[in-house]
């Protein structure tokens, strides 16, 4: 009997397993899902005018310039009137030297000749279109100012409500019109504004049209602060500002401590109540030094309640300046100077207070 022939089955150990691939389900995109990362230009370009005839290859390359700026038009036609042509370098490697047939190079320097000349009459096209592009930018600019000096929108001054005898015109080109004011009440309003401060701490802030609330731009600064000296009105504060270009950061930094001085003087001048809290602070860390009695230093504050307006208080306020103020100068001779006079003044409030 003949051996019968199957063929033969994988054992469980050779069956090797089959990894399926997972088929990620199709993403079905609608019309407002797409986005075009191409975005076309749609904003202004340059056009030849219609009186300058003009072959179809210099229109070709004024027209690779049509969507630059000013500055960037310029500088690429330099740069193509310098180099015409594109430059390249290969070697060649061989002994034999090839010398070009003198044609060829005739050739070659009339084409880059010729294209030269093309840059040159588009640089002319573009230089006569700017010229013009800015004359009319300027007589636009002038009739915009005419007519916003002819709408005043006052009359009288703010704060003096009088009509201005030195006045100050500021322009608001933005809404067409414009204000009038009083050179000294411009100034003052540049003072208070610069000057502004919390507590001890000064916080200026930018000058701002009193009639809006809006701030002076650029050049109506630069307008005022010509007026104002022109009409003899003019401090330090106004100079300087001038100096750091009206920008207020760079005045706040450059003179930093000038505006600490004018706020510790702004605060003994116009805020009574705290500086007497101060300067009762003061006097009671020197009594405690000199040993003073509970008596006296109680009779001390008695006494600035009761009379706020004597000598001796007015000598105790101007003492504390004085120290905030050399303290913030940290100036030490004067410092000293200050513990002299004040050992000195309160010799002298001993025997005056009850």
């Amino acid at each position: 009997m003949e051996p019968r022939f199957q063929i033969g089955v994988k054992s469980a150990r050779q069956v090797k397993k089959q990894t399926k691939k997972k088929v990620r389900p199709v993403q079905h995109y609608t019309s407002n899902d797409i986005k075009i990362s191409f975005k076309p230009y749609s904003g202004y370009r340059w056009k030849i005018p219609d009186g300058v005839k003009v072959s179809e290859s210099i229109r070709m390359k004024f027209s690779s310039l049509e969507i630059l700026g000013h500055v960037e038009v310029i500088r690429t036609i330099n740069r193509n009137i310098k180099f015409p042509v594109p430059t390249f370098f290969f070697n060649i490697h061989f002994d034999m030297v090839w010398k070009e047939p003198p044609y060829i190079v005739s050739m070659m320097q009339s084409f880059k000749d010729r294209q030269a000349n093309e840059w040159k009459r588009v640089k002319w096209i573009y230089s006569k279109i700017f010229k013009l592009r800015n004359y009319l930018i300027k007589l636009a600019y002038a009739h915009r100012i005419s007519r916003a000096i002819r709408n005043i929108r006052n009359t009288e001054d703010p704060v003096t409500l009088e009509v201005p005898k030195k006045s100050v015109l500021v322009i608001d080109i933005k809404n067409k019109c414009s204000y009038i004011y009083e050179a000294s009440s411009l100034k003052r309003t540049f003072e208070t504004k610069i000057l502004c401060s919390d507590y001890m701490f000064p916080d200026p802030k930018m000058p701002i049209n009193m009639l809006t609330n809006i701030p002076f731009t650029y050049g109506q600064l630069v307008s005022i602060y010509t007026q104002c000296v022109a009409h003899g009105e003019f401090s330090w504060i106004l100079d300087r500002f001038k100096s750091c270009n009206f920008d207020l950061e760079r005045f706040e930094r450059r003179f930093r401590q000038q505006l600490k001085i004018e706020a510790i003087e702004s605060f003994f001048k116009n805020q009574p109540y705290n500086a007497k809290t101060l300067v009762i602070d003061y006097f009671n860390a020197i009594a405690e030094q000199e040993d003073l009695p509970d008596e006296k230093i109680a009779a001390f504050s008695r006494h600035y309640t009761l009379h706020p307006d004597s000598k001796l208080i007015k000598n105790w306020i101007n003492i504390t300046k004085r120290y905030y103020i050399s303290y913030e100068l940290r100036d030490n001779v004067d410092i000293l100077n200050i513990a002299s006079d004040t050992s000195t003044l309160l010799q002298s409030s001993y025997y005056s207070l009850i």
